[in-house]
């Protein structure tokens, strides 16, 4: 399962970041899943919880916003945001540079 792995990673990352921030229990997550990972909320939640739950950590909210597609045109290098075709140059070689993980955004 997808989900799984992603939401083994994401908790890593969010004790990571709780330990830097000096939170000593958590109560919420911040998650930002792009658009391009094909990751299910909603599994990635249940996922979450069952991550949590082995670690001993109860009653977390987890909130997830997504992470819109992002590209740069690899003929001119501009950013290009979600188009296809790059609007400066016409290039179709695109390198896609956000979208693509699923990240911690915050722990409280």
């Amino acid at each position: 399962m997808h989900e799984h792995g992603e939401a083994d990673r994401l908790m890593r990352q969010a004790l990571a970041l709780a330990e830097e921030k000096g939170v000593a229990n958590i109560t919420k997550i911040e998650i930002g899943v792009g658009a391009l990972t094909g990751l299910s909320p909603q599994a990635l939640e249940e996922q979450l919880k069952h991550v949590a739950g082995h670690l001993g950590i109860d009653n977390i909210h987890f909130e997830f916003a997504t992470i819109l597609p992002e590209a740069v045109c690899r003929q001119c290098q501009k950013n290009i945001g979600q188009e296809y075709v790059c609007p400066f140059c016409g290039g179709k070689s695109i390198k896609i540079t956000n979208g693509l993980d699923a990240v911690v955004v915050a722990v409280t």
